[in-house]
């Protein structure tokens, strides 16, 4: 059973061939037409294109030697053909660039002629005719020019209007009291004005700046009111409380939260250990223990840090309260300052 894909692909190499052997005479007319080469030259090369032809037919055909005289002979055949053709056509655009040519010649002939005839002379009575008419022609145009600077001028005061808020006058009429700038003349601003000018447009530049802080400030701020916020505090007596408290913040989801930290631990530590963006303030709220080194307590230095802390304690846990009421948190999430847990 024959193999129809094989057969297809056949079929079509068959199609493509028999299309390139049928444009031999369009592209052997182009080329002597365009000038690229020459009929004899073509000529010159039959014995090159016939080989090519039978090239070509042994490539795109069965392997049987019918089948190549049957594509290779035709393509052969219509080169010969494109011969023939592009012979007439020569003839036919060496006829027509020689009539273009004589078209173009009698059209410069004839311009040279129009412009080599000399006038025609005039008699007396003839140039005397055309000096009156000349003179006529004149004096009517100046009658007309006056006649339409009057027109325009009255055109003109017709077109200015005035009523009971609104006048005009005329330039000569102004009063020499007005003081007009001589505007072809440049004079440089004295020490004053440059002050004056460099102070406004310094006003205008803060002004402008005030501007757009405000503005981004208000946008910061309604963004803000539609965020939660979570404040977190963070004893900074031992770095045990922020890598405990980092690892609840970094399981939040904080598309939508707005996170504020209060702690005295490094701000660096803080920003390498929490993956949130948040607002940092430094904030005492409870007492740590004074080292020496990794391994001693200066015991001295701590309790008297604690006795200074808890001193006025009362008013501190006020201040605390009133801190807290302004940061306004939807939450507190502490560990674990004391501090900032008896003011919640």
């Amino acid at each position: 059973m024959p193999d129809i894909g094989h057969y297809m692909d056949f079929v079509m190499t068959l199609f493509m061939a028999f299309g390139i052997g049928f444009e031999m005479p369009v592209a052997t007319v182009l080329l002597i037409a365009t000038g690229m080469t020459t009929r004899e030259n073509l000529a010159k090369k039959r014995p090159y294109i016939i080989v090519g032809a039978f090239i070509v037919g042994m490539l795109l055909t069965p392997p049987d030697v019918i089948s190549q005289l049957l594509l290779a002979i035709p393509m052969w055949l219509l080169f010969e053909v494109g011969l023939i053709v592009s012979a007439v056509f020569a003839k036919q655009i060496a006829i027509a660039g020689k009539e273009k040519a004589a078209q173009e010649q009698a059209e410069r002939d004839a311009a040279d002629a129009e412009y080599a005839t000399p006038p025609k002379p005039e008699s007396p009575f003839e140039a005397a005719k055309a000096a009156g008419a000349a003179g006529a022609v004149a004096t009517a145009a100046e009658a007309t020019a006056s006649a339409t600077e009057e027109t325009t001028e009255q055109d003109f005061d017709d077109f200015l209007w005035e009523d009971e808020k609104y006048t005009y006058s005329d330039a000569d009429e102004v009063s020499d009291d007005l003081q007009f700038e001589d505007t072809d003349e440049y004079r440089p601003l004295t020490d004053e004005e440059m002050e004056a000018e460099l102070a406004r447009i310094e006003a205008e530049e803060e002004a402008d700046e005030a501007s757009t802080e405000d503005d981004e400030a208000a946008r910061q701020a309604e963004a803000n009111a539609l965020m939660k916020h979570l404040l977190v505090d963070i004893s900074a007596h031992g770095f045990g409380h922020l890598a405990q408290t980092a690892a609840v913040l970094n399981a939040l989801d904080s598309t939508d939260i707005r996170i504020t930290i209060r702690s005295l631990a490094p701000e660096h530590l803080l920003r390498e250990r929490i993956k949130h963006p948040f607002q940092l303030i430094p904030y005492q709220q409870d007492n740590g223990v004074i080292m020496h080194d990794a391994l001693r307590v200066d015991a001295a230095a701590s309790m008297a840090w604690y006795q200074d802390f808890h001193a006025n304690y009362a008013q501190r846990r006020q201040q605390a309260v009133r801190e807290l009421d302004a940061l306004k948190p939807d939450l507190l999430f502490a560990d674990v300052p004391y501090l900032s847990l008896d003011a919640a």
